[in-house]
């Protein structure tokens, strides 16, 4: 034997090598599996949270603006409804009528009131970041007419139709931007 016999010969080194770069390629591709699962779960609990975001917001957020537009459509109905019928039995003569209908224009006169009231708390209020244009026309709009029945003699009644009018109008635009803005809580970009 020769005395370099301990010393590693041409396939010794060629059999390290290939066992280095195996161990090398082996922690290469457990990284890149580690990396790639990671990033998939990473997706997948993306993609859960905007399925429960979504589904958060269809189950309860989009039904409660929807119950609030009902609200909001029905009291102002009822609201212009009180004010023309109280204009018209304030402005009306003795012999119209009027002592059988008394009681529904106390009635009326008491919920008027109430539906006002209602009605202005129950319309959005302007924020620093989100100007209520609409709501805050139509509020103006409700105490205009609230003003008009304090002065139902000195009203004309072509005046108080044409502010109901112009409050159910603006009560549609505002409704219809609510719509709009429940409509596109139903998807999530």
């Amino acid at each position: 034997m020769s005395e370099i016999s301990h010393l590693a010969t041409d396939k010794d080194i060629v059999t390290m090598g290939t066992a280095i770069i195996g161990a090398i390629c082996l922690v290469i591709g457990g990284a890149i599996g580690f990396f790639t699962k990671y990033f998939y779960e990473n997706k997948k609990i993306n993609e859960s949270k905007k399925s429960l975001r979504q589904q958060m917001i269809t189950n309860n957020i989009a039904p409660m603006r929807q119950a609030w537009i009902n609200d909001l459509r029905s009291s102002v109905a009822g609201y212009l409804s009180d004010v023309y019928f109280i204009y018209v039995y304030e402005s009306s003569s003795e012999g119209d009528g009027k002592k059988e209908l008394k009681n529904e224009w106390m009635k009326r006169n008491i919920s008027f009131l109430e539906k006002y009231n209602y009605i202005y708390l129950l319309l959005p209020f302007s924020r620093e970041n989100k100007k209520e244009e609409k709501a805050e026309s139509l509020r103006a709009s409700l105490l205009k007419l609230n003003e008009m029945i304090s002065n139902s003699k000195k009203t004309l009644e072509s005046d108080i139709y044409n502010e109901i009018k112009n409050a159910r109008e603006l009560t549609k635009l505002l409704l219809k931007e609510e719509w709009d803005e429940t409509q596109s809580l139903k998807e999530i970009k």
